[in-house]
C-alpha cells in the first residue's frame, strides 16, 4: 500500500468520524429532549400585559373550584398546568405560577384526568470480568468477553396524568390595585 493510499484512507476515516460523532450528538439531543417529557409542564397566558402586580407570597394564595361570588376580582391570566401526576400538585404548581403575577387567588376552569400507558425496554448489561476473563486478540487490542449478563426492565405502567387550566386573580380592595 503506497503512501498515498495511506493518506487518502485516513482521510475517508477521519470523515467517518466527523460524521458519527454528528450523528451521536443528534442522538443526544433528542434523547434530552425526549426525556424532558415527562415533567409535569406550566403555561401563562396573561389577559392583559400592561396590567401588573408585585408578586405575592405562595402560601396566601387561595385556589377555588369554582369564581368568587362574594368578592370582586380582577381575572389577571390563565394558567395551564399539564401531565401532572396528582391534584395537589397541580395546585401546588397553580398556587407558584399565580403567586409570581401577584394573584390573590386561583379557581380551576378545566379540570381533565388523562390515561398514558408508558413502557419501559428492557436494558441489558454486561459485567466484565478481567482479572481471569477470556479475551481474543485483534489487531494487537485485547476485547474481553463478558463474564456475566443481565437484564431488568420491559414493564408497562398506566400513569395516571392531570390537566389542570386555572384562572388568576386579584381582588379588588379599597383601590389597592393598578389599574
Amino acid at each position: 500500500m503506497s503512501r498515498v493510499d495511506r493518506k487518502s484512507l485516513f482521510a475517508i476515516w477521519t470523515e467517518k468520524k466527523v460524521a458519527m460523532n454528528r450523528l451521536f450528538t443528534v442522538f443526544l439531543l433528542i434523547l434530552l429532549i425526549s426525556g424532558c417529557a415527562g415533567a409535569p409542564t406550566t403555561d401563562v397566558s396573561l389577559y392583559r400585559k400592561n396590567l401588573q402586580f408585585p408578586p405575592t407570597d405562595t402560601s396566601s394564595v387561595r385556589v377555588f373550584n369554582k369564581p368568587p361570588a362574594q368578592r370582586e376580582y380582577i381575572e389577571i391570566g390563565e394558567i395551564t398546568v399539564d401531565r401532572a401526576p396528582s391534584l395537589n400538585d397541580a395546585n401546588r404548581l397553580l398556587k407558584i405560577k399565580s403567586a409570581e403575577y401577584g394573584a390573590d387567588a386561583v379557581y380551576i376552569y378545566e379540570s381533565t384526568k388523562q390515561q398514558e400507558t408508558v413502557y419501559y425496554p428492557p436494558q441489558c448489561n454486561y459485567a466484565y470480568y478481567y482479572p481471569h476473563s477470556r479475551f481474543y486478540t485483534y489487531r494487537g487490542a485485547r476485547y474481553y468477553y463478558p463474564r456475566y449478563h443481565y437484564c431488568y426492565g420491559g414493564e408497562t405502567y398506566i400513569d395516571n396524568m392531570f390537566h389542570v387550566v386555572g384562572i388568576a386573580i386579584k381582588f379588588i380592595d379599597n383601590g389597592s390595585t393598578q389599574q
